[in-house]
């Protein structure tokens, strides 16, 4: 295959290589089931880096121009049928233009999440919180106090709703927050995907229509998508989404759900103001729908004060409230919590006592009683310290390494920086380039209900110290120079901006 990139010009190299196997199907000189050559092979001919051949690559079958089989090579498929990514040779639309737009489905990312491992790697992918802040000492203490005090008992089955003096206490919980809650109300869950899972189980059904924020919480996406129901983004402004966007959605699909997360919203992570979350619950009596709101990062928050949660504006029972104890205790807690009317509370026991009986005994009880020993709001203090402080080494360390045309949102809750690429950059080549130099993120594509590739990418801060964030964003800073960006080939020689000069403007997603 006689292909030629021009190392001069303004097209990224990888962009170059997969317009000239497009020229190549056009002329004849490649047929509809020909193998394409092995990465490494065409990467030598070329004298570019494997990374960038492999991008080429994912950016071809994101096209449907191309389909990578494991084990066997990538194939020339037939000209893909009309769309929004069916981009040709003949196709005036410039390639930097519909880069930003295509589907990623779930088969290609499960293919890029498998390229991760390998040894050395940071991973910024992940939603996991610092570990340094776990309180594992007092939740020893905590354990062995469940065992001295309650011994065989806490280890025997419990009910499916959940132990009862821990309901009670969440619901204490969400009174102080102005949400008058009953224990009885309470269903405690194995963190917030099972609360997602249940509530898909219960008040789904094939076809229906659910409303997201976006990007969304992936696992509740693939929650949703299990129930046979149909996903749609709620467009969305920096303050979140947006209401008159909604009322359209509703009218026109009936949705069944809609689900948010109010805390953090968007890539800015900022919290719906008071006066959309007004609106959102009257838009939900209007049209019927039920709103999910998932207040996982509620404590979470490096400035201001948090707005009351829906459920204590809800009036009228149209609002289900998720919550977990994942982001401020530990993950692997596995302990989080559903509060929903009682109609719709015995069908989420009955859903909860099929998939598992119940969330563990033991853990519960020891969840109680680390908070009634009044410890969590110092932990609390401390995660938000260490993850503040890694969130600013993070932002310091974007403006060191990263070319000027990649933007980011300086997040106000959460564990997680969106950044944004410009438009002839797609998210899967990025993740390709730099998963080749040692670093990993979250492609934005992932966590859109539509699956688009709009040059988003998530990084997660609070799980690295500064020292390892370093390496990562140099890390990352090396594989976008290798996509063409940046002024010359050395994105760390560019110095320091102004504080702030290369966070993204307001947008619409």
């Amino acid at each position: 295959m006689d292909l030629h990139v021009d190392r001069s010009g303004a097209i990224p190299l990888y962009q170059q290589i997969a317009q000239a196997i497009i020229e190549q199907v056009r002329l004849g000189r490649l047929a509809p089931g020909d193998r394409l050559p092995p990465t490494r092979d065409l990467a030598d001919q070329l004298d570019v880096t494997r990374s960038t051949v492999i991008a080429a690559y994912q950016d071809l079958e994101a096209r449907g121009r191309v389909a990578s089989h494991v084990g066997k090579g990538t194939f020339v498929q037939g000209r893909p049928a009309g769309g929004a990514s069916s981009q040709t040779a003949e196709d005036p639309t410039p390639a930097s233009q519909a880069a930003g737009h295509r589907p990623v489905s779930r088969e290609e990312l499960r293919r890029l999440v498998r390229m991760m491992d390998r040894p050395g790697l940071i991973s910024l992918a992940s939603g996991i919180p610092a570990l340094d802040t776990f309180p594992v000492e007092r939740l020893r203490r905590a354990l062995d106090t469940v065992l001295k005090r309650q011994g065989a008992a806490a280890l025997q089955y419990d009910s499916p709703e959940g132990y009862w003096p821990l309901r009670e206490r969440i619901a204490a919980y969400l009174d102080r927050l102005g949400a008058v809650v009953h224990p009885a109300e309470v269903l405690i869950t194995s963190g917030t995907q099972q609360g997602a899972a249940l509530v898909a189980r219960v008040l789904l059904r094939q076809g229906d229509v659910v409303l997201l924020d976006q990007p969304t919480y992936a696992g509740a996406l693939d929650a949703f998508e299990a129930a046979g129901a149909r996903p749609v983004g709620v467009p969305a402004d920096d303050e979140g989404i947006l209401p008159e966007a909604l009322d359209g959605l509703a009218r026109k699909l009936r949705p069944r759900l809609l689900y948010l997360v109010p805390a953090c919203q968007g890539p800015a992570a900022r919290q719906l103001p008071a006066d959309r979350r007004r609106r959102v619950l009257d838009l939900a009596r209007q049209h019927g729908f039920t709103v999910v709101e998932d207040d996982s990062f509620r404590e979470l928050r490096y400035a201001g004060r948090p707005e009351p949660p829906l459920r204590a504006l809800d009036d009228s029972d149209h609002v289900i409230h998720l919550g977990s104890f994942s982001k401020t205790l530990a993950p692997g807690l596995r302990v989080g919590y559903v509060v929903a009317g009682g109609a719709w509370l015995d069908d989420l026991a009955e859903a909860k006592q099929t998939a598992d009986l119940h969330t563990s005994t033991l853990i519960q009880r020891a969840v109680d009683v680390y908070l009634d020993s009044g410890d969590l709001e110092a932990q609390m203090r401390r995660t938000r310290e260490v993850s503040g402080q890694r969130r600013e080494a993070m932002m310091n360390a974007l403006r060191r390494h990263l070319p000027p045309e990649v933007e980011w949102w300086e997040p106000e809750a959460g564990p997680f920086l969106w950044l944004r690429f410009p438009p002839d950059v797609t998210a899967v080549a990025a993740f390709v380039a730099a998963v080749e130099r040692g670093v990993a993120f979250g492609i934005g594509a992932g966590f859109a209900p539509d699956r688009l590739d709009r040059g988003l990418a998530r990084l997660n801060f609070a799980a690295h110290p500064p020292a390892e964030i370093e390496t990562a964003v140099a890390r990352l800073g090396e594989a976008l120079a290798s996509l063409g960006l940046g002024p010359d080939q050395g994105a760390s020689s560019r110095g320091d901006g102004p504080a702030g000069s290369r966070r993204a403007g307001p947008t619409v997603l």
